[in-house]
């Protein structure tokens, strides 16, 4: 632990101990707890010392959200998060970067971000993805917030999850997260690292208008995503007729044959939804039908 004045003096160093008293008479020597920078690597403290310690700090008026939560352990992150540290704050909190510092944290410190409100509808397009340059290509093309950051440009399953069944990733906020182009056009290729079918199901529940992109639903890579693609498109249609004879439309201008074996779970879906119409229009009929009479003649 180390403690600077503004000017960059080192006016306490301590690797065994946070030693209160010795902290505080630092801060008196600088004149004030304004007047310090405090550097702490909690990996040097045992994890009881090291909440004793933010717990201190932040009560002599020490601003915790100085430190670098998304380098902590992340117990010690989660406790940060429950001492008030500033989830919305941006690294190096230039015109340049404005990635959330929040964003690379561990899942477990995320989860604790939206057991304490975290209101993604604060951040921007620019907060879940960055840039070269003016007017230049993305760095990224998955959001901050979900980045598997162990396999660069693919997605983290367990924070999707976790947003999404906290409600934090919702249709209102969800395109926020796509990028070029909705997310789910990346869950079923390398950059998704495959999401399961349940997973894949939550994601696009989530959207309330599907967007066809022509270039991207043919693609090997969405090869088992597009047919999950084309179900939530007729859901969310309002003309479901309509829907399926675009899809058919898509399937004929780019030569693929509906009706062979490689698109039958396409073909299967169009044919689900024909049925459960069918269904509810015999059910429409049954419940209108006039009902035999039970008068007897006399």
């Amino acid at each position: 632990m180390r403690i600077y004045d503004l000017n960059g003096n080192l006016l306490y160093r301590n690797s065994n101990e946070i030693n209160q008293e010795a902290i505080v008479d630092a801060i008196v020597e600088a004149g004030g707890v304004g007047n310090i920078n405090i550097q702490i690597d909690f990996d040097y403290f045992s994890h009881k010392e090291s909440i004793e310690g933010i717990k201190f700090i932040k009560n002599i008026g020490y601003d915790i959200s100085k430190f670098n939560i998304y380098i902590c352990d992340p117990a010690i992150g989660v406790e940060l998060i429950k001492q008030g540290y500033d989830m919305y704050q941006l690294r190096g909190n230039t015109t340049e970067n404005k990635e959330p510092v929040i964003a690379r944290c561990d899942i477990s410190i995320i989860k604790e971000c939206l057991n304490q409100g975290l209101d993604m509808s604060k951040f921007n397009k620019e907060n879940h993805f960055s840039f070269y340059g003016e007017n230049s290509s993305r760095v990224n093309e998955i959001s901050h917030f979900l980045e598997n950051f162990q396999n660069t440009n693919c997605i983290d399953m367990g924070k999707l999850e976790l947003f999404i069944d906290s409600g934090a990733f919702n249709s209102k906020t969800a395109s926020d997260f796509d990028g070029y182009v909705p997310l789910y056009y990346f869950c079923d290729s390398h950059y998704g690292s495959k999401l399961s079918d349940k997973l894949l199901e939550k994601l696009l529940n989530v959207y309330d208008k599907i967007d066809i992109r022509e270039d991207r639903i043919f693609d090997y890579d969405n090869e088992r995503a597009k047919n999950f693609i084309f179900k939530r498109y007729i859901e969310t249609s309002e003309d479901k007729n309509g829907a399926i004879n675009h899809i058919l439309e898509l399937f004929d201008r780019n030569g693929y044959n509906i009706q062979s074996e490689e698109h039958s779970a396409t073909l299967e879906v169009i044919k689900n939804h024909i049925k459960m119409e069918q269904n509810e229009i015999q059910e429409v009929f049954t419940h209108t039908a006039p009902k035999p009479s039970t008068r007897r003649r006399m």
